[in-house]
C-alpha cells in the first residue's frame, strides 16, 4: 500500500502557519516542514506525531 504526500497546515507554538508535507510509505519515518518563509526543516516521526493526528 502506498499514499501519496499529502499536505496539511498546523500552527506550532502559535508561530505563523506552516506546511506540514508527509510522505507515505511503509513506515513514516521524517517529515518535512515549510513555512511561508521557504524554510524547511526535518522532523523526527515522535515530534510530528505529537504535532499532527496521522
Amino acid at each position: 500500500m502506498s499514499r501519496n504526500c499529502s499536505t496539511q497546515k498546523l500552527k506550532i507554538l502559535g508561530e505563523a502557519p506552516w506546511w506540514i508535507i508527509y510522505q507515505g510509505s511503509l513506515g513514516f519515518k521524517k517529515f518535512t516542514i515549510k513555512c511561508e518563509n521557504s524554510i524547511i526543516q526535518t522532523y523526527d516521526l515522535l515530534v510530528i506525531k505529537i504535532l499532527i493526528s496521522c
